[in-house]
């Protein structure tokens, strides 16, 4: 082990040895990965993100596009689960009420019939399951995970453990391109959407707003006051019709009320 200034140490203590190493020292593939370099790390962000901000963009494509998809598709099977239950309930009832019970008794009868004859032509099966298959896949189960264990071991797990922190290394160079990519894509988005926003806002909105106001004097009120007058002229028309209608009820009422009490 070299020691980059050798002035700062005391001169009694002397050098470790390499075989004076503490046995409880971490293996090799055991130690913690250092970070690479600044000057490495950046060109390796700037081409992930010029490879990753297509693929967010068609992300998002396809994430607006599914969600259209999923109310138009959620409505159709709404409509055609409606339509399934109404036509298959008449095929639920056959079902419930005629088929289930027969095809119930049948199975029952057959599997009482398949035990009997099953149980005396398994007797040989059982005798060589039991004897022979079963020790042999034991030994057999014992042999390759021994194998297993030894391979995964010596050979595996290093390589694990590599392919590991290589993963590690592009899933965060690639996350960070993905959040990057999508703050450029908010960005673009917000300068782009700056000129209808204000168009709405500026001009579309009054209009708007003007519009209103004319729709609500110019018909609206004519509208109410038609009406009112309408309802006036009907009322006045109407009401003396109602009010005969109504003695004419009640004159007619009171003589089948005194036709029925003498009946009586």
């Amino acid at each position: 082990m070299t020691v980059p200034f050798p002035s700062y140490e005391p001169p009694e203590q002397p050098h470790p040895e390499p075989a004076a190493q503490s046995p409880a020292a971490p293996h090799p593939a055991e130690r913690p990965q250092t970070e690479p370099a600044g000057w490495l790390l950046w060109p390796v962000r700037a081409v992930a993100l010029v490879v990753v901000l297509p693929v967010r963009l068609v992300w998002e494509a396809l994430c607006a596009v599914g969600r259209v998809l999923d109310r138009v598709l959620a409505a159709l099977g709404r409509l055609l689960g409606g339509v399934l239950r109404l036509l298959g309930a008449p095929f639920a009832w056959l079902w419930r009420s005629a088929l289930r019970p027969v095809l119930a008794a049948i199975g029952t009868v057959l599997w009482a019939v398949a035990t009997f004859l099953g149980r005396g032509a398994a007797w040989p099966f059982v005798t060589l399951w039991r004897l022979v298959l079963v020790p042999l896949g034991a030994l057999l189960v014992s042999a390759v995970a021994l194998v297993f264990m030894t391979l995964w071991r010596w050979l595996l797990a290093p390589v694990v453990r590599a392919l590991g922190g290589v993963l590690a290394a592009v899933w965060s160079v690639v996350t960070w391109a993905w959040h990057a990519a999508g703050r450029v894509l908010r960005f673009v988005g917000r300068v782009l959407a700056w000129p209808f926003v204000q168009l709405y806002r500026h001009v579309l909105t009054p209009i708007g707003h003007a519009l209103r106001a004319v729709w609500r004097a110019v018909v609206v009120a004519p509208a109410r006051m038609v009406r009112r007058a309408v309802r006036a002229v009907v009322d006045g028309v109407l009401s003396p019709v109602r009010r005969a209608s109504a003695a004419v009820r009640s004159q007619v009422s009171g003589v089948l009320r005194t036709l029925t009490g003498r009946t009586r």
